[in-house]
């Protein structure tokens, strides 16, 4: 399950437990006493949840090592070396303005074409 997803997911059910308090007017829990304005809140932190799950940025979680060129998820390589062979790892996003030369490469480097 990505990151979003999670966030949306749990947004939902705060949400729904939110609106749960609120209808059934729930003042008893496990017989802990639960303030009226449980509800309220449980649907203020349901909804801020859903908002930074949608505002969240997915183009900035992609990776590309330089050196061999293979890409990776930001989250899978927190170090932010490359997994095979340790070079740093930069954005993905505008990573052939950084590098014009690497543009018309297609070959990875370090493997060459057999003549």
């Amino acid at each position: 399950m990505s990151r979003r997803t999670g966030f949306l997911l749990a947004g939902f059910i705060f949400i729904a437990g939110g609106f749960l308090f609120v209808r059934t007017r729930f003042d008893y829990i496990h017989g802990y006493p639960v303030p009226c304005l449980a509800g309220t809140l449980m649907i203020i932190l349901g909804i801020a949840e859903v908002l930074y799950a949608v505002m969240m940025k997915g183009d900035n979680r992609l990776t590309i090592c330089a050196t061999c060129r293979d890409v990776f998820e930001t989250l899978k390589v927190p170090d932010r070396k490359c997994p095979k062979c340790g070079a740093d790892l930069e954005p993905l996003k505008g990573f052939y303005d950084r590098h014009p030369e690497l543009r018309g490469d297609t070959e990875p480097r370090g493997r060459k074409q057999d003549p």
